[in-house]
Parts: structure tokens; C-alpha cells; sequence
């Protein structure tokens, strides 16, 4: 086992549990449609979704950090490209429920989700990675 990798690991999921905690506590709750801007992507309501999808994917991607080092770190017999493309794979579909789980919450009608088709790329790259792993 490699105690650096360990301790690097359970400081990236401290600094994602941080994020998240800061996020939902002291960020998040402020943001309305009332005070954002509608963009190219849709009314104001997209653009809350966005930033809350992208509060979020942040969370994720400290999360994922933090798993794949600690299991590098305990897992000395597997090859360190597999570890590391099915964590990414994971990551991704992770990323891409975020951003429909946010983006379904805010918009309030099915075109306006799809002008934003971002969840679909995730995915894409989620497949590819784990399918480079095999």
C-alpha cells in the first residue's frame, strides 16, 4: 500500500465533501432565476441549472480523484490504465446523471434540456473510456 497516495486521496474526497457542503449551505440556496440571465441555452431557470450542474460536476470529478488514488494505492496487482479508464468511465456517467438530474429540476419544459445535449458527450466519453480499459 502506498500511504501518500492514501493520504492524497482522502484529502481530494475531504476537499469534495467541502465543496459540496459549502455549495449546498452557502451558494446554491442564492441562486435564482430572478438573478441570473437567460442565455443563448434557454431562460434564466437553464442558466441556474447550469451553474448548479457545474457546482456539482466539480463535486464529482474531487470525488472520482479521490477513489482512484486510494485505489491505486491499495491495489498494487492491477493494471494502473484499467484502474484508472474505469474510474474515469464511472466519472463521466457520474458527470452526465449531474447534469440531467440539475438540468431536469430547473427547466420546465423538454426543449429547453435539449438545447443543451452536453449530457450526451459525457456519456459518449464514459463509453470510450471504459471501452479503451477492455
Amino acid at each position: 500500500m502506498n500511504v501518500g497516495l492514501v493520504i492524497a486521496g482522502v484529502i481530494c474526497v475531504a476537499l469534495a465533501v467541502g465543496h459540496a457542503t459549502l455549495g449546498l449551505v452557502w451558494v446554491l440556496p442564492g441562486l435564482t432565476k430572478e438573478r441570473l440571465p437567460r442565455t443563448p441555452f434557454g431562460p434564466p431557470s437553464m442558466t441556474v441549472a447550469m451553474v448548479r450542474a457545474t457546482w456539482h460536476i466539480v463535486t464529482v470529478f474531487a470525488l472520482t480523484v479521490g477513489g482512484l488514488l486510494m485505489t491505486l494505492a491499495w491495489d498494487e496487482t492491477g493494471d494502473p490504465k484499467t484502474v484508472t479508464l474505469r474510474w474515469l468511465a464511472a466519472m463521466w456517467m457520474g458527470v452526465a446523471a449531474t447534469a440531467v438530474f440539475a438540468g431536469a429540476r430547473r427547466v420546465h419544459n423538454l426543449r429547453d434540456l435539449l438545447r443543451l445535449p452536453v449530457p450526451v458527450f459525457f456519456v459518449i466519453v464514459a463509453v470510450l473510456c471504459w471501452l479503451a480499459s477492455t
